[in-house]
């Protein structure tokens, strides 16, 4: 059984992601996500780093998925454009946004 709870661990309570996903929406995504992959590797490329008043930053880069889908054993690969602000909540950083825009 697949547990999300390590990368759900990185984001805030707070955290939204694609502008409208909460925290719970996020978790759910990612479990449905990961129960329907055999296999994942994720790479990322960070283009920028900046921070942003008053006490974030924002982390910009480049993303590539590539997976093994469970019941077809297919193989699969996204990419395309990410982005976190992240903030510093009681002593640790974590994940207040992430936008991510696929390629197309």
């Amino acid at each position: 059984m697949k547990s999300t709870d390590g990368l759900i661990s990185f984001f805030s309570p707070r955290a939204v992601q694609n502008k409208k996903d909460n925290l719970e929406k996020i978790r759910k995504t990612y479990e449905t996500f990961f129960d329907q992959m055999e296999s994942v590797r994720y790479r990322v490329s960070i283009n920028d780093i900046k921070p942003l008043p008053p006490n974030s930053t924002e982390v910009r880069g480049q993303y590539q998925l590539d997976g093994v889908l469970m019941d077809s054993r297919k193989k699969v690969n996204w990419k395309g454009q990410i982005r976190w602000v992240l903030v510093r909540e009681d002593g640790e950083i974590k994940i207040l946004s992430l936008d991510f825009q696929p390629q197309k």
